[in-house]
């Protein structure tokens, strides 16, 4: 939204200027700016990433655990006079094919995340447009004006 205002501003403010300032901005300008400035943009980039990173998390093997109990102690955190005490080390075997499931469910919602951020992009690339569509109007009406008044003075 800034960049769109950045943009809006800055074509408004071209036209009200004297006739030789030649800086004008085109509409493939004011979406490039809009694009590489907005934050909704940025955000939805970021996004992508995540769950693009999470696929790989989503893939991988459970952690094994490394356990240690210590029963009957005499007293609280006494360990080391404890009647019996267990080291254990565990690692989850998962039913075949869930962990191929969760990667795939990671990439399709990867997928969406990506989907997402092609709508706000488009929304953006809409809104740009219509901005500028909104400024040239104002700048013809000026002109209008413009020649109008040459047209009074000259009569």
């Amino acid at each position: 939204m800034i960049a769109l205002s950045v943009a809006v501003v800055l074509l408004v403010a071209v036209p009200a200027l004297p006739p030789e300032t030649p800086e004008v901005l085109t509409l493939e300008q004011c979406l490039q700016l809009a694009r590489t400035q907005s934050p909704l943009v940025h955000a939805s980039r970021a996004r992508h990433e995540a769950a693009t990173a999470r696929i790989a998390t989503a893939r991988a093997y459970p952690y094994p655990v490394v356990g240690y109990d210590s029963d009957l102690q005499p007293r609280l955190f006494n360990f080391s006079q404890a009647e019996e005490s267990y080291l254990g080390l565990s690692q989850l075997i998962e039913f075949p094919g869930k962990r191929g499931a969760r990667g795939d469910v990671a990439a399709r919602e990867a997928g969406v995340v990506l989907a997402g951020g092609d709508l706000v992009r488009l929304n953006l690339d809409y809104e740009v447009k219509q901005a500028f569509g909104r400024v040239l109007l104002a700048r013809d009406k000026l002109c209008l004006l413009y020649t109008s008044d040459a047209a009074d003075d000259l009569a």
